[in-house]
């Protein structure tokens, strides 16, 4: 597929997305992946990228909500413990609504979790 063509269906959004995700390009995986679940996909593992790439962008409400629906989809294995995992932490105000801006949310997505992964988001300190 060449890059300036549309992408006109689902599956290729879907694919576009994921392409995007595993390339590190969280921001440009979003809009593919809102076009297939806008489709009425119930596909799990569409939701848990979802849910990943809005949590790397800061778009924290978001991913809670696509967690839920990764889980509710019937997300397994370690995907599924992922995502319970998220919904369990308090759920957090996305920055561009509560604050307009950056802040130290994005090293919490990135710093070592309690599991020593890199993935874990920490708790806020209180």
């Amino acid at each position: 597929m060449r890059a300036d063509r549309t992408v006109s269906r689902p599956v290729g959004h879907y694919g576009l997305g994921l392409a995007r995700y595993y390339q590190g390009e969280h921001a440009e995986a979003i809009p593919p992946l809102e076009t297939v679940a806008a489709a009425g996909s119930r596909e799990p593992t569409l939701y848990f990228v979802l849910a990943v790439c809005y949590e790397k962008t800061g778009q924290y409400e978001k991913a809670y909500d696509a967690y839920r629906s990764a889980l509710e989809a019937g997300l397994s294995g370690d995907e599924r413990r992922h995502a319970e995992e998220r919904r369990c932490l308090p759920r957090l105000p996305d920055e561009t609504t509560a604050r307009g801006g950056q802040d130290d949310r994005d090293a919490r997505l990135t710093a070592p979790g309690r599991h020593g992964r890199s993935d874990v988001v920490q708790r806020p300190a209180t």
